[in-house]
């Protein structure tokens, strides 16, 4: 069983089953947006459509159909996003090929305006062979989001930023990590049972690993030069804030570190 196709098709499915259909979105401004575009991007209406569309060990070229999207939950946090996905791929290479093309569609000035990005594996000798996001005008090469707006001064060659990927599940994860953050994403694994068989590839993203931030501090009452060095989890504010009338400076962790015991 090919572990890696298998666990990139379950991860787009728990998506589908988790996210609100868009024709039941509340009023707001996501309903807006979808009733304003729906007509153009058509979603995929069928948990069953979707399974065709996904690749299989025995079908591992597969794209959405044609005029087909997946329709991502909106993005509340300020501005609303509504966030549609377009997936063609190929695990039939060492390499699976993986093309996430997202769009990102707003509400501006009463009018529908939209970006994109394109999530891509690594495409073989020249100057993309690696993972990468770029970004995009539209869906297909030629066509444009919103046709009134051509976007024509965006650029969407270059830069290619390389990603903290190494798999098609880790881009696939990466892109709902830049919608959603680290702890929404990792619910939606959990949420589906996929947690366990995901964390290979999720131990291997430095964002599901960065730990605590810590603040370095070097602390003297003022006129005096004896000095006392501080390593805490508060922040800049609060630590100020329990120590008016000392003056603080921040230092380097090499520079704590380098400290006696009895200075800290």
């Amino acid at each position: 069983m090919d572990k890696e196709l298998n666990l990139f098709r379950e991860i787009i499915l728990a998506v589908w089953d988790r996210d609100r259909k868009p024709w039941f979105y509340p009023r707001g401004q996501a309903r807006d947006i979808y009733l304003d575009i729906s007509s153009k991007y058509n979603s995929i209406m069928r948990r069953e459509e979707l399974e065709l569309s996904l690749p299989t060990e025995e079908r591992v070229k597969a794209e959405f159909l044609p005029g087909k999207f997946l329709y991502l939950t909106p993005v509340e946090r300020g501005q609303v996003l509504l966030p549609v996905l377009r997936l063609k791929c190929d695990f039939g290479r060492s390499i699976p090929e993986i093309r996430l093309r997202l769009g990102i569609f707003v509400r501006y000035d009463l009018n529908v305006r939209a970006i994109g990005f394109r999530f891509e594996s690594p495409e073989g000798p020249g100057i993309h062979n690696y993972y990468h996001m770029q970004m995009i005008r539209g869906f297909d090469l030629g066509q444009h989001f919103v046709p009134d707006d051509y976007l024509r001064w965006m650029p969407d060659s270059s830069p290619a930023f390389p990603l903290d990927v190494s798999s098609s599940v880790n881009l696939l994860l990466s892109l709902l990590i830049s919608l959603y953050g680290v702890s929404e994403t990792g619910a939606i694994l959990r949420d589906a049972g996929l947690d366990q068989k995901a964390k290979i590839h999720l131990g291997s993203l430095q964002c599901f690993s960065i730990p605590p931030l810590e603040w370095f501090w070097k602390v003297s009452p003022k006129g005096s030069k004896v000095n006392k060095y501080y390593k805490t989890a508060d922040d800049p504010d609060t630590f100020r804030n329990s120590h008016k009338g000392f003056k603080i400076a921040g230092i380097t962790a090499t520079h704590f570190n380098a400290k006696s015991k009895r200075k800290k």
